[in-house]
């Protein structure tokens, strides 16, 4: 029987053996295969050293901050939607949008720059047209704090 864990990545609630790996001995559950992935390309984050706590049960985070720049204003109802795709992401700490202008703060512990990527390309697609290709030009020369 699948008993319940927590997903040391996202901290979903998942079953034990449905998305497992194995680390140092210890079992690990996920929610997706893409935890597991990240979990396995990073995990002294996720599950410490010998004799210590990881970073993300101590608590802390690797917060990035990350801007944007359009080649075109967004409108209030546009800015809106991008908000709130960016919002649903786990790991999402902060969204400001105004204008030409999007600007995110995201633990990197708990969602990865691919993601948010994907989130921004599909949501780019619901804003009309040429809006995917401004927002992938956008990331391409984003800055990263």
């Amino acid at each position: 029987m699948n008993s319940l864990v927590k997903d040391p990545v996202c901290g979903r609630e998942v079953r034990s053996r449905e998305i497992f790996a194995v680390f140092l001995g210890t079992e690990y559950g996920f929610c997706s295969v893409e935890c597991r992935d990240w979990f396995l390309a990073f995990p002294h984050l996720y599950a410490g050293l010998r004799g210590q706590r990881p970073p993300r049960q101590r608590g802390l985070q690797a917060l990035r901050h990350r801007r944007l720049s359009l080649a075109a204003s967004l409108s209030p109802e546009q800015g809106a939607r991008v908000t709130e795709a960016l919002e649903a992401l786990s790991g999402i700490r902060a969204v400001d949008v105004r204008g030409n202008r999007i600007e995110f703060v995201y633990d990197p512990l708990q969602v990865k720059a691919g993601q948010i990527e994907a989130r921004l390309a599909a949501v780019g697609t619901r804003l009309g047209a040429g809006w995917v290709e401004r927002l992938q030009q956008a990331l391409e020369h984003c800055a990263e704090d």
